[in-house]
């Protein structure tokens, strides 16, 4: 699907298993905060779409080729559907503010700001 906004939170958790799926080998397991419109439709509002997942630290290489890897097996959906490029800095993450697990696998850990 080229261009608007399409990404469901539901659709957004099976592209997290599917990529969790793709770095199952990976030895050490990655922790992504996800702010934004995803992080609002995951947490506020289940009816709002997005068109990218953004994340707040750059991701390794090894996870972009997943991400890809992901897209080309998943009908319209972008190769950049996880977005690095965010440019928000990570809120603290202790107190009121500590991030809320939303996705949990073996070798991806997904959470969202909780508004404090």
């Amino acid at each position: 699907m080229a261009g608007g906004e399409h990404l469901t939170p539901s659709l957004i958790a099976e592209l997290f298993a599917a990529l969790d799926s793709k770095l199952a080998p990976r030895p050490i397991p990655i922790d992504l905060l996800v702010v934004g419109g995803a992080a609002i439709s995951f947490r506020w509002n289940t009816n709002r779409l997005t068109r990218d997942v953004d994340v707040v630290d750059p991701l390794p290489e090894d996870v972009v080729a997943a991400v890809a890897a992901v897209a080309a097996e998943t009908e319209g959906v972008s190769a950049h559907w996880l977005n690095d490029g965010a440019m928000v800095a990570r809120p603290p993450g202790d107190g009121p503010g500590t991030p809320a697990v939303v996705y949990s696998g073996s070798a991806l850990t997904v959470a969202t700001p909780v508004a404090g």
